[in-house]
């Protein structure tokens, strides 16, 4: 069986998806090379979509002898099709805050797929007549991922790992490519799922919660693009630079090892969106602290509802910070525990690396 893994975005492709040690860099990747070592075993080849097309070209494949495995809108995947692969999973870990294009164009590029791995708010009107839908469970971790928990009174009180993004980017400093930020822009304002996503997107309450716990000395801040005041609205700046200077957050080289160092994280996902639940609640799991979390409306329908704090359940961030300052060391570990038995569950297993690729490869291996 000959499988091509089509990505939409330039580091994976020339291989570089089959190099567990290069993955590693980028939050979900590490299941390719898994997926692909696994597959191996049974005597199937797999290599990016570039590559894929490269053997059909040189006649050393045959394009119907293919499957394709797409992320999103992959050019390499569509590329594929039009010559003869077989269209055999649809799948994307990106929200349409950011994928906008794809997610308007869903309803044309997913049909041709017999399945479809994706959040499960993009099911929600999609008709398709064709093909099984299987909601999105991000992988995240492996088992030899999880840290041994830090004392729970030993550590600080809250941090905050997260790049200061939003759906509106200021315009880059690179003329060459400012041809694209300005399409890109113009695109946005015609965009029926970028406008829905940023009606209902979470970056500003990030912002509040710096506000907040920043002025009162409770927060730790990491991650690229604070320093940039040309990313803050003029309201913002206002309200929480001379909070962000003093946090003075660097880039974080070990997520997993400073969050295991607090309490609380907080986990606030880029959008509210119908199963849109990413690496980063998996993560606090993982290094054994709290999160804070804001995301998925539907997030106890995938992690049990005592592994968190649910953000909405909250009426002022003043009325959470009180929450989080008397909770006790019993409470704290019963709610550590119950992420880590999560973990450890046949659910929690859909999140990891080697669980993502072996239900992909039990997709594979029913075509085989």
């Amino acid at each position: 069986m000959q499988i091509a893994i089509c990505s939409n975005i330039p580091v994976f492709w020339e291989n570089k998806c089959l190099d567990k040690d290069w993955c590693a860099r980028f939050p979900g990747a590490v299941w390719m090379p898994v997926f692909a070592e696994l597959m191996s075993r049974g005597g199937h080849e797999v290599v990016s979509g570039d590559v894929a097309i490269e053997k059909i070209e040189k006649g050393e494949w045959q394009a119907s002898d293919v499957f394709v495995i797409q992320e999103l809108n992959a050019k390499h995947g569509m590329k594929l099709i039009k010559i003869g692969a077989v269209p055999l999973l649809l799948t994307g870990g990106e929200s349409p805050l950011f994928s906008y294009y794809f997610y308007d164009n869903l309803w044309r590029i997913a049909p041709k797929f017999k399945y479809r791995m994706l959040f499960s708010g993009s099911f929600i009107g999609f008709n398709g007549q064709t093909g099984v839908n299987i909601p999105m469970r991000f992988p995240s971790f492996s088992k030899s991922d999880i840290r041994t928990t830090v004392d729970f009174g030993q550590r600080d009180f809250m941090v905050m790992v997260a790049a200061n993004k939003s759906g509106y980017p200021p315009p880059p400093s690179k003329i060459g490519e400012l041809k694209s930020w300005i399409i890109h822009r113009v695109y946005k304002l015609f965009s029926a799922s970028f406008q829905k996503a940023q009606a209902n997107e979470l970056h500003s309450k990030r912002i509040d919660m710096i506000e907040h716990f920043g002025s009162r000395g409770l927060l730790s801040l990491f991650g690229s693009g604070w320093s940039d005041e040309r990313r803050f609205k003029e309201k913002e700046k206002q309200r929480v630079l001379s909070i962000i200077k003093r946090l003075q957050p660097v880039f974080c080289e070990d997520k997993v090892k400073t969050i295991s160092s607090y309490k609380f994280v907080v986990c606030f996902e880029n959008i509210s969106y119908p199963g849109y639940v990413t690496e980063k609640i998996i993560d606090c799991f993982v290094a054994g602290s709290i999160p804070v979390y804001c995301g998925a409306p539907d997030i106890s329908d995938f992690v049990p509802k005592e592994s968190y704090v649910d953000f909405r359940e909250f009426k002022t961030l003043g009325e959470l910070e009180s929450y989080l300052l008397d909770m006790t060391k019993e409470v704290a570990m019963e709610k550590i525990e119950a992420a880590k038995k999560f973990l450890d569950s046949e659910s929690g297993k859909k999140h990891s690396y080697e669980g993502f690729a072996s239900d992909i490869g039990k997709l594979c291996l029913g075509q085989a």
